[in-house]
């Protein structure tokens, strides 16, 4: 079992190891939509990064999906059930 094999107690962030900023994330969608224009907005506070180790790979496990396809997965989703949201 998982606690036999040394993996209890533990926390584990499940992440792909990539890190974004938000612009980044907003302009990666936004080429999604070509019609829209985005708005800037100073922030209140400024931004932050957490980089977290991931300790998924006790477990081999990695990403089904790169960055690019993660997202564009996500705003077909969103597209398919736009009712939802709406």
């Amino acid at each position: 079992t998982l606690i036999e094999e040394d993996y209890y107690p533990s926390t584990y962030n499940i992440a792909t190891g990539w890190v974004y900023d938000q612009e980044q994330i907003v302009l990666k969608v936004l080429e999604h939509f070509p019609d829209i224009e985005p708005k800037y907005v100073e922030a209140e506070l400024p931004p932050q990064i957490q980089r977290q180790t991931m300790k998924m790979t006790k477990w081999h496990w990695k990403p089904k999906w790169n960055f690019d396809e993660a997202i564009a997965k996500t705003v077909m989703t969103f597209k398919e059930y736009e009712e939802d949201w709406k």
